[in-house]
C-alpha cells in the first residue's frame, strides 16, 4: 500500500488509534495502536477494507462508542459513501 496523501484518525477509547487512508490505488486501508503496542503499521499490517475511490480521496473517520466506528469519503462520481463497522 502506498499513499502520499492524509490519513483520517479516530480514537474509540484511551489507548486506541484507528487510522484510514485511501491508496494511490483508490482502496481505503486501515491500520490501529493499542496503548503498549507498537503500530500495526509498523511491522506491515495495512488492511485494505475494499472499496474504489479516487486516489487520496479525503477519509473522514468517526467512533460514536468503544465499539463502533463510521467513515464517510466521496466517490469517482461525487457521490458521499458511508461504511461502518460494529464490534462483533
Amino acid at each position: 500500500m502506498h499513499t502520499n496523501h492524509s490519513p483520517a484518525v479516530t480514537s474509540r477509547s484511551g489507548g486506541n488509534l484507528d487510522l484510514f487512508v485511501v491508496g494511490d490505488d483508490g482502496i481505503v486501508y486501515t491500520t490501529w495502536w493499542y496503548a503498549g503496542i507498537d503500530w500495526a503499521a509498523v511491522t506491515g499490517n495495512w488492511r485494505p477494507i475494499g472499496g474504489f475511490f479516487p486516489a487520496g480521496a479525503p477519509v473522514t473517520a468517526i467512533a460514536k462508542s468503544p465499539s463502533s466506528i463510521d467513515l464517510f469519503l466521496t466517490g469517482n462520481d461525487g457521490v458521499v459513501y458511508t461504511s461502518w463497522w460494529y464490534e462483533g
